[in-house]
């Protein structure tokens, strides 16, 4: 058993002494692991920067800068075998899709434009909107956006409630029956004053 297993088993049998000592154990043997790997890029470097190698040179450095990717990814084969080397999971990958991209073309027709419901247009509409349909559309405003011509912000027709609600429908359904804007709303689509 190494070193990791003992400690892990003096944890769970709850002897902390033997757990303690394993844990400094485990941290020197760490350590020491993590010394001799750095020794032997040292090694590599100084025998390719002597020979005026800088290729190696240069990726044994990013080696040591780089951060050590934090994830592992595995992939499950169609054969249940669970692979984790990157170049496995590339390779899988590029089955995969290659599999993916050769599948034959349906054979049904997925005409969407035939399933579609037509509605009458609405600008079409012989009625003038409905009280419902103004105080919906008043509902429905956004509040905090940038207003429109009329310089009227959506929060204040929305607070100015049914009275907003009944004053609108008026212009609207005026506006509606005539096909024209009234003179007096020519700035703005309500005319009203700040």
């Amino acid at each position: 058993m190494d070193a990791t297993d003992v400690c892990h088993v003096a944890r769970l049998t709850g002897d902390r002494d033997l757990h303690r000592s394993q844990v400094r154990k485990t941290q020197s043997l760490l350590k020491r692991d993590k010394e001799q790997f750095i020794r032997s890029l040292a090694e590599e470097v100084e025998s390719h920067s002597s020979v005026n190698d800088l290729r190696p040179v240069y990726q044994t450095l990013r080696k040591l800068n780089s951060k050590p990717s934090s994830w592992v990814m595995a992939v499950h084969l169609i054969s249940g075998q669970i692979v984790s080397d990157p170049v496995a999971v590339r390779e899988h990958w590029v089955e995969y899709f290659e599999q993916l991209y050769q599948v034959d073309p349906p054979t049904v027709n997925l005409d969407a434009f035939s399933s579609l419901i037509q509605l009458p247009d609405p600008l079409n509409c012989e009625d003038p909107p409905s009280l419902t349909e103004v105080r919906e559309v008043i509902f429905m405003l956004k509040r905090g956006k940038a207003v429109g011509i009329c310089v009227i912000p959506a929060e204040m027709l929305k607070v100015g409630g049914e009275p907003m609600v009944w004053a609108l429908h008026a212009v609207l359904a005026a506006i509606w029956h005539f096909s024209t804007i009234p003179l007096d709303l020519e700035g703005g689509p309500l005319g009203l004053q700040q």
